[in-house]
């Protein structure tokens, strides 16, 4: 199959889905890791779309590197994640 073909269907993941899978890659990250951080913050591009048929909000990292003038920006996501005390 081409990269070029139009016919080509991309999966996007719920927006849920893509926020639980970068968390817990941080997580593993930071148990596999020598060093101990107590705090992460990371802002990455995201792509949403709200179906309004199934109400479902998908957000994922953009499908291509670089955007055209024909596409819309993506919007921004900042995730930060940090240890606190029990």
């Amino acid at each position: 199959m081409s990269v070029l073909e139009h016919n080509v269907r991309f999966e996007r993941r719920l927006l849920g889905d893509t926020l639980a899978e970068l968390a817990l890659g941080l997580m593993d990250l930071a148990a596999a890791g020598s060093a101990r951080a107590t705090g992460i913050e990371l802002r990455l591009p995201i792509e949403l779309y709200f179906s309004a048929d199934s109400g479902e909000l998908t957000g994922d990292l953009p499908l291509y590197r670089r955007a055209t003038a024909f596409d819309a920006a993506p919007a921004q996501i900042t995730i930060r994640l940090a240890e606190e005390a029990l």
